[in-house]
């Protein structure tokens, strides 16, 4: 690591989480349209309500409520909402929060290679307008709870690899540690991780040309960084076993299934990051191209110059993109997602450049630094919005038609299920939430894949007959077909619940289907 000074390092790292966290606090403020909306009602950011919700009341994850990441973004956010509620603008704190603690995480990555003011402008110019949430607008996603999380995981294994000469076997162990407390975030970023370590190691042992002695010492710790992750994983396992039904346990534990979902939906214009137009990729993509064309010509001159080992470990995040090209990323949102990790290594370049390099970069990366400014501290054009009172707490910002929606599904509730339970398709779990409707199964979430498994079909299907209705309403302008709502579910459930979908009602852009009772009680097999 470059010479540091705490007192001066401490205050960069505090000023530069507070600009984050002041950025993100503007764009809710300012732009309620793109933050605080029915996102939380009808896409995946109700989720996270639904999980607190459930947990908060003594409900198990994954046995009484489905969800698709790991175990800590779900506690830590309930943990959160102990203390702040558990409503829309809460969860924005929450990630808020996490975002900003992330930027100080990644001063400190980046000091790894770095003098201070190099450090504070790739930071400031750089990671600002690719990883605060909300407010970048590349990788600003309020989606999940787990983005900031996993994003403060890398930095944290960036910030612990050190070369495999000097490295200990205590210091491996921690990564290993690390690396195990991430599957508890979101399965399978650990493996990329532990890969990304892997090359960097090798890379570091080629460039140096390392002795017989210092591979062997390499190998021990490789065997030690396997220890600290098989360790936890060992422990998560057993947690998931101890609490959790036996195919549940299985399915939070190696979730390979979640792969198959992607081939439900992830069509090829949602695959690859799309050309937009020049004026898009100078204002979102510029930055972490060029970061990363910058950092792949210090990865090379770094090997070439066989000079600073220890700060090689800014190159961590860089291979984890790399790496995660290859395996991780299944989607578009998965790219841009990642894209700040293009970011930290263009610190090694410009640290050793000079002024004419920091002059040209910060050219390179103004516009998307203004236009973040712009977005989050300017108020923006927006279609008329209503504000919505939720009858869980909290409010949200709609457009009128979806006000008249929320307003014709709630007198459907309320007054003709009489409180039943009822399936919203296809991303309704915030509804549930937010509108303390009535759940049948662990499911709320049939975002045009299936999501119920092979182990809970018949079970699910036994639900149908304590359920009142289904529900379908148009989203993203797909129209309603008169053949009937599209099922999500298994091919078998789909082919005995049909014939029971009586039309109810429709209204406000949803059709609600009666589900009569079984002639039978016999299930699909």
């Amino acid at each position: 690591m470059h010479n540091t000074n705490s007192a001066a390092d401490i205050v960069a790292t505090v000023s530069l989480m507070a600009i984050a966290l002041a950025l993100s606090i503007a764009t809710i403020v300012h732009r309620p349209q793109s933050t605080l909306n029915t996102a939380f009602v009808f896409q995946d950011e109700g989720l996270n309500l639904l999980v607190a919700d459930e947990l908060r009341t003594g409900g198990v994850l994954y046995r009484d409520v489905a969800y698709p990441y790991g175990p800590i973004p779900a506690y830590a956010h309930t943990a959160f909402t102990a203390l702040f509620g558990n409503t829309p603008i809460a969860y924005l704190w929450f990630v808020s929060l996490v975002s900003s603690a992330t930027v100080g995480l990644a001063y400190w990555v980046i000091r790894r290679a770095a003098a201070a003011p190099t450090a504070m402008f790739v930071t400031a110019a750089g990671m600002l307008t690719v990883v605060i949430v909300p407010g970048s607008l590349v990788g600003g996603q309020t989606t999940a709870a787990y983005v900031s999380i996993e994003r403060a995981m890398l930095l944290v294994v960036a910030l612990l690899w050190q070369p495999p000469a000097s490295r200990s076997l205590k210091q491996s162990l921690k990564i290993g540690i690390a690396l195990g407390v991430w599957q508890g975030v979101r399965f399978g970023g650990a493996f990329v991780a532990g890969a990304s370590v892997l090359v960097l190691d090798a890379a570091d042992i080629v460039a140096w040309r390392a002795d017989r002695v210092t591979v062997t010492r390499w190998v021990r710790s490789l065997a030690a960084i396997a220890l600290g992750f098989g360790a936890l994983e060992v422990a998560w396992i057993a947690i998931a076993y101890a609490i959790l039904p036996a195919a549940i346990a299985r399915d939070a534990i190696w979730p390979s299934y979640m792969l198959d979902t992607y081939a439900g939906w992830v069509t090829p214009d949602v695959r690859w990051v799309q050309w937009g137009g020049w004026r898009l990729f100078v204002a979102q993509y510029l930055v972490p191209c060029s970061a990363g064309a910058f950092g792949a010509i210090g990865f090379c001159r770094w090997i070439r110059s066989r000079n600073d080992p220890d700060a090689a470990a800014i190159l961590v995040p860089l291979i984890f993109f790399i790496v995660g090209c290859a395996s991780y990323f299944r989607q578009v949102h998965h790219f841009r997602q990642f894209m700040w990790t293009l970011v930290p290594a263009s610190a090694w370049e410009l640290q050793r450049r000079g002024f004419t390099w920091h002059a040209v970069t910060a050219v390179l990366w103004a516009p998307a630094f203004f236009t973040l400014l712009r977005s989050s501290l300017f108020m923006g054009t927006a279609p008329a919005l209503v504000s919505i009172a939720l009858p869980a707490g909290g409010t949200i910002a709609a457009t009128p038609p979806l006000a008249a929606r929320l307003q014709f599904l709630q007198r459907f509730v309320e007054s003709d299920a009489q409180g039943a339970a009822v399936i919203y398709l296809d991303s309704g779990a915030g509804w549930y939430s937010t509108y303390r409707v009535r759940r049948a199964t662990r499911h709320a979430w049939f975002a045009g894949f299936d999501v119920i498994r092979p182990y809970e079909e018949r079970s699910f299907f036994d639900s149908l007959d304590r359920t009142a209705a289904v529900i379908e309403c148009e989203k993203d302008d797909r129209p309603l077909t008169p053949a009937g709502p599209r099922l999500p579910f298994p091919a078998e459930v789909n082919g005995a619940l049909r014939p029971r979908l009586q039309l109810w009602t429709e209204g406000a852009g949803c059709r609600i289907y009666r589900i009569a009772r079984a002639e039978s009680r016999r299930s699909p097999t």
